[in-house]
Parts: structure tokens; sequence; C-alpha cells
């Protein structure tokens, strides 16, 4: 396991180095970076590559390998190259080109070479404005003005419309395990029709799973999935699964007091659901609901929930991590751990701002930043005794 440190600052100062160290905290090696205003940092995937966004002045993309090696810039495409995504195998890399008001696709393998733009793909320009395939080998994407759903094949380099209908807009969606269709959620409300999560095959077969007027409280529109494909759907009034081989939705536990404000998060182990709860108290709550019995516990927590509030479960998946900050309190955001056993949630860290941290693959060890007087602070926790 290895920790990559980088300055912080625009621009990134002449000679400065990203810093590649154990732990332990002890330094293996670094890694020079370019000159220029450096925005985002992404990656890596394993040991391999690490993939930045650079301005200098136009967005470009830079890229490499974490053991030393040639830097290379990509070239760049349009007017700029940004948000980078990387596919599941680690293999490759989709990131947009900007040309004027237009947003195109392009593919790089994970070295940066290897470049494939991909003219008139006009993908929408969001946060997720594209998803790699579970089997890598295909990215979906809506168009620009959202009625369009599209595959680009990464084998034959085409890209095909398999979904379009110009009296909706498509919201979020997600690639099925089998990796042949999509689940999307479309609304209809500019319409006046009935919105509702639908699935896409390939092969532009559809299928409604589940319309907003079948539960009560209607849907939350965010999209996750269970290993055995069956959706997960959440309302103001339950949770419920709905299997591929069943239109009907199963309970799995009744809800009334409190309306979700996060997507549904699933253990390792795919034992419990996980969901943030903002009833207006300024106290957070957390949702636990058990798949194998259905049971629900609501705990009340000693803090608010900051953004993005997202919770995350521990690798061994008898815990919840998630972010807050106590009425009063004026030391940043705070890393707090909710066992799903029901016992208090306990603080583990203090991330200040923006209140970012990694999980090591082990879930042994959680690394944050911490920014004080200008000074940045790199922490490790032992999160199964966070005075470590």
């Amino acid at each position: 396991t290895r920790l990559i440190t980088v300055p912080t600052g625009s621009p990134v100062a002449p000679g400065a180095r990203a810093v590649v160290m154990d732990t332990t905290g002890r330094e293996l090696w670094t890694v020079p970076l370019p000159d220029g205003s450096t925005a985002i940092y992404n990656g890596p995937i394993g040991d391999s590559t690490l993939v930045w966004t650079n301005n200098t002045p136009s967005t470009a993309l830079v890229v490499r390998a974490l053991d030393g090696g040639s830097l290379r810039r990509v070239p760049l495409l349009g007017e700029s190259n940004g948000q980078p995504l990387w596919s599941p195998d680690g293999r490759r890399i989709a990131f947009l080109v900007r040309t004027g008001l237009r947003f195109d696709l392009a593919v790089m393998n994970a070295d940066g070479s290897n470049v494939q733009r991909f003219p008139g793909t006009d993908v929408r320009n969001e946060r997720y404005f594209a998803a790699w395939s579970p089997d890598s080998r295909t990215l979906g994407y809506v168009n620009r003005a959202g009625n369009m759903f599209r595959v680009l094949d990464l084998t034959t380099r085409a890209s095909r419309t398999v979904f379009s209908d110009t009296t909706l807009w498509l919201g979020n969606f997600a690639w099925t395990p089998s990796s042949q269709s999509i689940v999307v959620f479309m609304n209809r409300e500019r319409s006046g029709g009935v919105s509702a999560f639908e699935e896409v095959s390939l092969n532009g077969t559809q299928r409604r799973i589940i319309a907003s007027t079948d539960i009560p409280g209607g849907l939350n529109r965010r999209i996750a999935f269970l290993p055995d494909a069956s959706l997960i759907v959440r309302s103001a009034a339950g949770i419920h699964t709905i299997s591929p081989s069943s239109p009907t939705p199963r309970k799995v536990v009744s809800v009334s007091e409190f309306v979700a404000s996060s997507a549904i998060v699933t253990s390792p182990g795919v034992e419990w659901l996980a969901a943030q709860l903002t009833p207006g108290d300024r106290r957070g709550r957390l949702e636990l609901t058990s798949l194998k019995t259905g049971e629900r516990r609501i705990s009340t927590l000693p803090f608010w929930f900051m953004p993005t509030p997202t919770p995350e479960f521990t690798r061994d998946g008898r815990g919840v991590l998630l972010k807050g900050r106590q009425v009063g309190d004026s030391t940043g955001t705070n890393l707090y751990l909710a066992p799903t056993s029901g016992a208090p949630a306990r603080f583990v860290a203090n991330l200040w701002l923006p209140g970012e941290f990694s999980l090591s693959p082990d879930g042994k060890t959680l690394a944050h930043t911490v920014r004080h007087k200008g000074t940045s602070t790199l922490m490790a926790v032992d999160i199964r005794n966070p005075n470590r």
C-alpha cells in the first residue's frame, strides 16, 4: 500500500514533485510535476500511473508512471482536455474534449499513449459525463440535450444510439453487472408523463422496471445494484429491491419518519444498506437496514452532515464512515465511525477542509490531510485504534 502526496497551491512551482511513500511515512521516491496551474489529480489505479489536469493555459492531461520514466503530455485536442475517467480494468482513461460549447469523448491508454478522439459524440458536460461498462469494453453516455443514450464500442470505435426520446430527460444511469444493458431514470415531468426507472439493452429493447407512481412517496433517483443484479429503490415510504426475474418490488423495510438525502450504500458483504437522513434539526441520523432480516436501525448522531453526504462502509462492513461537524465546532469537518452494531459513533480524525480522505485497500489505515497556517500535513490513522 502506498500514499501519494502532491503540493497544494497554483501554479505549481518549478521543480515541484509528488512524493510516493509507504504507510509508515518512509519516502520511496518522488515524481516530477509539470509547471503550470494544476487543478485536478486523479489516480492512480494500483501502482501504475498518476494522472492530473494541467492548465498551461488550456486544460490538458499529463501522465507519468509512479516508478519514474518520462513525463507524457497528452496532445491537446480541441481547446481543452479534462475529467479523466478510469476504466474498471485500469487499462484505459476516457476524458472530455471541449471545442467551444461542445464536448466530445476521447480515450487513451493508461500511460497516455494511443489517444483517440471521437468527434460528434456531443456528450453532456457534467461530473458523471459517461460510464464504463463493467467489462471495460464500452462507454455509455447521454447527449448534450439529455434525451438520447448512446454507446461507444472501443473495439469497433463505433458510436451508436440505443435510445432516443425528445419528450423526456435522461437522469442518472448505471450499467447492469452483465454489461449488456443500463438502468436509467427517465424524467417525463416536462411532458406530463410518468417518470420511471427503465432498463435499455444494447440491442435497443426496453422495459419499465418501476414508475414513480408505483411506490408511495415517489422515488429517490439514485441507482444502486446488489451482486445478483437486483435494483435497490429508496422512497419516502420504504426500501425496496427489484430482481431481474420479477417486476414486483419487494419491500425490505418500511420507512415513514424521514427522507433520505443521499445515495444508498451497500456493505461489502451485502448485509447492510446505509443512508444518511436529514430531519432538519441540524443533527444527522444514520439509517441501517439489514437485507437479510429487514431490521431497520436509526441512530441519532452528535453532528450534522457535511457535503458530499455519502456514507462509506469500512472494508469489513462493520462500520460506516461519515463526515460531519458538531454545532458550534470551529475546527472544521470531522470524520466519524458509526458501528453497524448500533454502538455510538466515535471521532476518527479532523479533516479540516475540504474534508477528503482515503481508505487503504486492507481497510486498516485512513489517510487525510490537515491544513493549518499555510502548512499541509499528511496524517495516517489506524481506524481500529484512532489514537495511533
